[in-house]
């Protein structure tokens, strides 16, 4: 499947297809999501890349800098339980949640988990969560977001 061709050709707005990954033998169907963000948006997403790519010594290819202007979401879950919407709410909020935790690893200096057993790693991140929640109310707010 030629990505950037169906990217090329795609509406404003929300589109989805069925696509198979294949590697040897193994067959995997799939659905390619793809939102095709508002030119604003795109555009200052592309800065952004340039920006970090330059700041790196490097340059974006121009595929690159034009696939920045879409979300792209690639999974196996079912189209009858998922629509795109709804994945696309689902893996932001999977998103908030990795930015969370990117923070607390930062803030916290907590990059490995000290756990032996996945009762220890859960009773951990709960502690890491409390924590974080004292730090944010000490500063007289609670976190409205991870990035906070």
């Amino acid at each position: 499947m030629d990505v950037l061709a169906w990217l090329r050709i795609l509406p404003p707005g929300l589109s989805e297809r069925q696509a198979m990954v294949v590697e040897q033998e193994h067959c995997l169907p799939v659905r390619l999501i793809a939102l095709v963000l508002p030119e604003e948006q795109a555009e200052a997403l592309r800065r952004q890349k340039q920006r970090q790519a330059g700041d790196k010594g490097r340059t974006r290819s121009p595929d690159a800098l034009f696939v920045a202007g879409f979300v792209l979401l690639l999974t196996t879950l079912a189209a009858q339980s998922w629509s795109p919407v709804r994945l696309l709410e689902l893996y932001r909020a999977r998103w908030q949640i990795e930015v969370l935790f990117k923070r607390i690893k930062q803030v916290l200096s907590m990059h490995l988990l000290p756990a032996q057993t996945p009762q220890g790693a859960q009773a951990l991140i709960c502690a890491l969560l409390v924590a974080w929640m004292l730090i944010h109310r000490r500063r007289g707010r609670a976190p409205a977001s991870p990035d906070e």
